[in-house]
């Protein structure tokens, strides 16, 4: 039989090798066993990647990739992918209010990992078949509000090393901003 996950996929005819076309971002692969099942899977996650996507996200997509790979074959939600990233982001905001130097960078940690955990809503989401309007939605103000924990998080740390006002407002101004 034909699968692959995200893929649109067809017979190549009859007599002709599997045809590997490419029209924008659609791959054809013919899938006749678990190796081609796991080049189409391939073509997907890889799919995902954008020609704008700068250095920044190229990293994040080599950790987020990976991980949509294994979480293609489990029972979890791009959805419920969303909103860890939703709690990971909060708690990046909570360690950058703290103030101190240790959860500051913890912050920045958990930041990261909430950055690449953003692709893999979306990446599971097509690898799935799962893409939803109301998981488009979910993703995008689950996005925002990760530069409102961040960003508030950020101006009340600094405020508690600095007792400056002016980073309240920083922090303030940069969530009114988003």
């Amino acid at each position: 039989g034909l699968f692959a996950a995200g893929l649109r996929v067809t017979h190549p005819a009859a007599g002709r090798p599997p045809a590997r076309l490419h029209a924008g971002r659609r791959y054809w692969h013919r899938v006749a066993g678990a190796t081609d099942a796991s080049q189409a899977t391939t073509k997907v996650f890889h799919a995902t990647m954008k020609p704008t996507d700068g250095i920044y996200a190229r990293t994040n997509r080599r950790v987020s990739i990976p991980i949509s790979r294994v979480l293609a074959r489990t029972a979890i939600t791009p959805n419920q992918v969303t909103l860890v990233t939703l709690a990971c982001s909060a708690v990046a905001g909570w360690l950058f209010a703290q103030g101190g130097y240790a959860t500051m960078a913890a912050g920045s940690l958990v930041g990261w990992f909430a950055s690449m955990l953003d692709g893999v809503d979306g990446e599971l989401a097509r690898a799935k078949f799962r893409a939803t309007r109301f998981g488009a939605w979910l993703e995008m103000v689950c996005d925002y509000l990760y530069y409102v924990f961040v960003f508030a998080g950020m101006g009340v740390g600094v405020y508690r090393r600095t007792p400056d006002p002016l980073w309240i407002l920083m922090g303030a101004g940069a969530v009114v901003g988003v």
